[in-house]
């Protein structure tokens, strides 16, 4: 299965939903430990590539849209760039 990459800047709106997801143990709670991989911003970008079915992408991307959909500004168009990187 070829992973799915979310890898985004850390300043665009991807990225900060990319680098919460990461600082705040959101994965973690999410995902089994062999689902993802990838670090919080190494050089400009937070990397996370997800090992999980289209199925499974879509369920995740749900969820966190509905996740960050009461989060304010700051995330706004996050999840919808995330989706577009994986389309």
């Amino acid at each position: 299965m070829e992973p799915f990459d979310l890898t985004s800047s850390e300043f665009s709106p991807a990225g900060k939903v990319v680098g919460h997801l990461h600082y705040h143990g959101i994965l973690e709670c999410l995902l089994h430990d062999d689902e993802y991989s990838g670090s919080p911003s190494e050089g400009g970008s937070h990397f996370l590539r997800l090992h999980i079915s289209r199925p499974d992408l879509e369920a995740f991307l749900d969820l966190i849209e509905e996740y960050y959909a009461t989060a304010g500004e700051r995330f706004a168009g996050g999840v919808a760039a995330l989706r577009k990187k994986v389309a």
